[in-house]
Parts: structure tokens; C-alpha cells; sequence
């Protein structure tokens, strides 16, 4: 594998707080699943250089957490967790962020105009921008009145067309927990939309 931010290198540099052996022994163990372990990243994030932030991301943490690994137990297995969990941080931090713009990218005209206030650059979440699209006030109405995990299981699988297994990876959930969360994600809508008591 070709040099990348994620190289061993730049996490071991960022802790020097392990010992030689510690160092050596997570080197050595960890460099054959770089390969693996980026191919994952790059599932999740659908981008090279995301794929790249967030193998480091994941490096880091295992290097740093390295007294949480148990020897002998599946260090990809161990290395993938620590992939998703910090994904989904990374997601969800993102969705409360509220967008950033340099100021050079604003003008007089474009705040004058109003447009600064469409632009793609303001845009909500996926989530409800298909919800604000959607004519029916009832449907945004009942979606709300879901939690945001069962929403979000409800969203990938119904708008973006997810297999419910890559939903449950993603999300670092049991493929159990998602497909208990999508069944009622879909009976509390029904009944919302059918008795037309939103929140009730």
C-alpha cells in the first residue's frame, strides 16, 4: 500500500508514551490489515481522502486504547469497531455542526440577494431534505415524532435504499437491534398516519 496519511509512521509519532516493544508489536501486527482496514474506511465514507482521515482516526485510537485490546481475541474484528464507533461520532458531530463559510466566499450581492440563505451551502441534512420536499405535513410530522436512531434506521433503508445489514454496520448496531428498530420505525409511522394523532 502506498504511503497514505493513515501510515503507521504518524500515529506511532503522535503517542510516544508506549514503550519499543509495545510500538514494535503493534506495527507488526497491524500492517498487514492497513489494506482491509482501508477498504472498509472507504465503504463507510464512499471517499478516498475520508477513507484515508478516518483509517488514521481509527489508528490513533487503537494505539492510544492499546491496553483495551485483549491478546489473543480478533484484532481486525477489534480495529473495525473502533472504525465504526469513530465514524459515527464523526457523522453525528457533522449533523449538530452548523455549516461554515469564509468570508471570502460571501459577497455583498449574495447576502443582499437573499440567495445566501438558499444556498447549497446552508443545506439540512439528507434526512430532511427529503422530508421538506415531501407535500404531506402529516408524513414530516409522524417522521419527527420518531426517535433520531430509529429515524435514521427508517431513512437508510426506505430513502437511501441500504441493505439492512450495511445499515446495522454502519451504525455499529446488531443486525438485530436494526431490524427491531426499523419494524417499529414502521408500525409507530403507520399508526401515526392512520389515526392522524401526531404525538399522541
Amino acid at each position: 500500500m502506498a504511503a497514505t496519511k493513515s501510515d503507521l509512521t504518524t500515529v506511532i509519532a503522535a503517542d510516544s508514551h508506549k514503550s519499543t516493544a509495545e510500538t514494535a508489536a503493534f506495527t507488526s501486527d497491524v500492517r498487514p490489515l492497513m489494506a482491509s482496514l482501508l477498504r472498509d474506511a472507504l465503504q463507510l465514507t464512499r471517499s478516498d481522502a475520508d477513507a484515508e482521515d478516518l483509517l488514521q482516526d481509527t489508528l490513533m485510537h487503537a494505539y492510544k486504547g492499546l491496553d483495551g485490546f485483549r491478546p489473543g481475541t480478533n484484532l481486525r474484528a477489534w480495529l473495525r469497531r473502533i472504525m465504526r464507533n469513530t465514524w459515527i461520532s464523526d457523522y453525528r458531530r457533522r449533523e449538530r455542526r452548523p455549516s461554515e463559510l469564509l468570508s471570502a466566499e460571501l459577497s455583498e450581492t449574495v447576502l443582499g440577494s437573499g440567495a445566501f440563505a438558499q444556498s447549497a451551502l446552508l443545506r439540512p441534512s439528507a434526512e430532511d431534505d427529503v422530508l421538506a420536499k415531501s407535500p404531506r405535513s402529516d408524513l414530516q410530522a409522524a417522521m419527527n415524532v420518531l426517535s433520531h436512531d430509529h429515524r435514521l434506521v427508517l431513512y437508510y433503508v426506505e430513502v437511501e435504499g441500504y441493505p439492512l445489514r450495511e445499515v446495522a454496520r454502519m451504525m455499529g448496531i446488531p443486525l438485530g437491534t436494526a431490524m427491531s428498530r426499523l419494524h417499529r420505525s414502521r408500525l409507530r409511522l403507520r399508526m401515526e398516519l392512520t389515526t392522524g394523532q401526531i404525538g399522541t
